[in-house]
């Protein structure tokens, strides 16, 4: 079992030391100096918990295969492990103990640690490290399954836009079905396969969208017969006062665009009021809701 850990982990695991993708496929590049890899794994081994990082068994496997001696290497880890994420472990177990309850010190812990990443996060070390992965981490994919974490991901990406690693997360959170949380995101506007999930998302939700689609057709130009569209959207409903806005209008020397009422929706109700069976209309009003039809459908 633990060789097979050990396999997985020289495969999937991006050591600090370890060699480029390129190397390891090109056997013709020279080799790397065996003194120079034992040094250079000792230097990283002499770093406090080294024990604990993710790349450990890369660099042991370094480490072994230039000439390291087993001795050397449990002198170095030991004499350099305090222990720090244990000793906060059980500073939370006696907190239990004491009386506190797991949900308070939970938290307590999360928002320590989520205070110490917001203060020292390096967006070049992340995209560092992220590169340097080849896919995406493990620790990555479980880290975005609670809401703790991905809100935590959501202050970094609106204070570092350019960090490659949380665009790419940002992407991996819509992906695994959250996108409603980062609707206020915005660097999830940047990436139109995101956008596209979280206006679909939206927009099933009720969301109205009205005021985007009047924003994006340019009928502000044209305020009256905007808030008069508008208003019958809004409510998918027609009414008199509203249609005879729009019409006087579409009557005028310099009328507004024509495709501000070429809104399907718009168009749908106005059919409906003229042709569905049992829709009453004011006979008064019903030479304007034809004419905006007429307008609507003429060249």
């Amino acid at each position: 079992m633990e060789e097979e850990f050990e396999d997985e982990a020289w495969n999937n695991s991006a050591g600090r030391g370890n060699a480029p993708e390129e190397e390891v496929e090109n056997h013709e590049e020279p080799s790397e100096n065996p003194k120079a890899v034992v040094s250079d794994c000792l230097q990283l081994f002499s770093s406090v918990d080294y024990i604990m990082e993710p790349g450990i068994f890369v660099q042991l496997k370094r480490y072994f295969q230039a000439g390291g001696t087993p001795e050397q290497v449990i002198n170095t880890l030991s004499a350099n492990y305090t222990a720090v994420a244990q000793t906060a472990n059980l500073l939370a177990e006696w907190l239990i103990m004491a009386g506190v309850r797991v949900t308070d010190v939970q938290a307590m812990v999360e928002n320590h640690l989520k205070d110490m990443i917001l203060k020292t996060f390096d967006p070049k070390k992340a995209d560092k490290i992220f590169t340097e992965e080849g896919e995406t981490p493990g620790w990555l994919t479980e880290m975005i399954e609670h809401h703790t974490w991905r809100s935590l991901i959501y202050r970094l990406a609106e204070e570092y836009p350019e960090c490659l690693m949380l665009n790419f997360t940002i992407k991996l959170i819509s992906d695994a079905g959250f996108q409603s949380e980062i609707t206020s995101i915005s660097t999830a506007a940047q990436q139109i396969e995101v956008f596209s999930r979280v206006l679909k998302t939206a927009i099933a939700n009720n969301h109205n969208v009205t005021p985007i689609t009047m924003a994006l057709n340019g009928s502000s130009r044209h305020p009256q017969a905007c808030e008069a569209l508008t208003s019958m959207l809004s409510r998918n409903t027609l009414n008199p006062a509203d249609i005879t806005v729009l019409y006087r209008n579409y009557t005028s020397p310099e009328p507004p665009p024509i495709d501000l009422i070429r809104n399907p929706q718009f168009l749908e109700l106005l059919v409906d009021s003229l042709f569905k069976v049992g829709v009453k209309i004011n006979q008064e009003h019903k030479s304007k809701y034809i004419y905006l039809l007429g307008y609507a459908a003429s060249e």
